[in-house]
């Protein structure tokens, strides 16, 4: 037996070294499923991974994504994307 939990969803996400101090536990992200193609889901930063990998030059974000009327099936590949980097 496979228990999975499906509200909220959980989206890992690893980002550039650059972005890390602009990262902050609560703050948004719009996170676009492969399927349904063509929905946004908006996120919330829950934890964020204090250790860096120098090889990679990423760190680790995870993301909670509420979705009380499970219409984001889980295990899906996502895109997650910050509205203020960059800018």
């Amino acid at each position: 037996m496979k228990i999975a939990q499906i509200d909220p969803l959980i989206v890992e996400v690893y980002l550039p070294i650059a972005v890390f101090p602009a990262i902050k536990e609560g703050m948004n992200a719009e996170v676009r499923p492969s399927q349904p193609a063509g929905t946004v889901h908006i996120a919330t930063v829950s934890v964020i991974d204090k250790v860096l990998d120098a090889a990679s030059d990423t760190f680790g974000v995870r993301l909670m994504v509420p979705n009380p009327k499970q219409d984001m099936p889980a295990g899906v590949n996502c895109t997650a994307t910050f509205p203020f980097v960059g800018r």
